[in-house]
C-alpha cells in the first residue's frame, strides 16, 4: 500500500542527500530500497544504460539480481523493451509470456517468480535509467 507521509519523508531525504557528495551505487541502492517500502513492492531494482546496453547496477532484495542480470547478459526482457521503445512495458503474468525474453523468463523460473509488474524508462540528464 502506498504510504504518502513515507513517500514525503523519502523525497526530502533524497533532495538533502543529492546537495552533497555521494556515492552513485549505493545512492541508487537506497532509491530501490526506498522505493520498494513506499510503494509497498515485492521488490525493485535499476539497471543503467551505458554505451546503449543495459546493465545490473542494484536489486532489492538482493535475491531478484539474477532477473536484472539475465537482462544485461542477454539484452532481452521487459526493463531493456522499455528503455528501447521508450514506452512502459506491463507484464501481468510472467508465466503467460511465451514468446521472447528467454533467458529471463528462465531466471525468473529458478527464482519461482510469476510476475505482476511494470517496467518505465528514467531518462536523467541524457543518461537512460531504469
Amino acid at each position: 500500500m502506498y504510504d504518502h507521509q513515507l513517500f514525503l519523508r523519502t523525497v526530502s531525504d533524497f533532495a538533502r542527500l543529492l546537495l552533497q557528495p555521494y556515492d552513485v551505487d549505493a545512492t541508487l541502492h537506497e532509491l530501490s530500497q526506498r522505493a520498494t517500502e513506499v510503494f509497498g513492492l515485492a521488490g525493485s531494482g535499476v539497471s543503467l544504460v551505458v554505451e546503449d546496453r543495459l546493465v545490473y547496477d542494484t536489486a532489492v532484495p538482493d535475491s531478484l539480481a539474477p532477473l536484472a542480470r539475465a537482462q544485461g547478459e542477454s539484452q532481452e526482457g521487459p526493463c531493456v523493451q522499455a528503455c528501447r521503445t521508450g514506452e512502459v512495458v506491463a507484464v501481468t503474468d510472467l508465466a503467460h509470456k511465451t514468446d521472447g525474453w528467454e533467458a529471463y523468463r528462465a531466471a525468473a523460473a529458478t527464482l519461482g517468480v510469476s510476475l505482476k509488474t511494470l517496467y518505465n524508462r528514467l531518462k536523467v540528464y541524457e543518461n537512460n535509467v531504469s
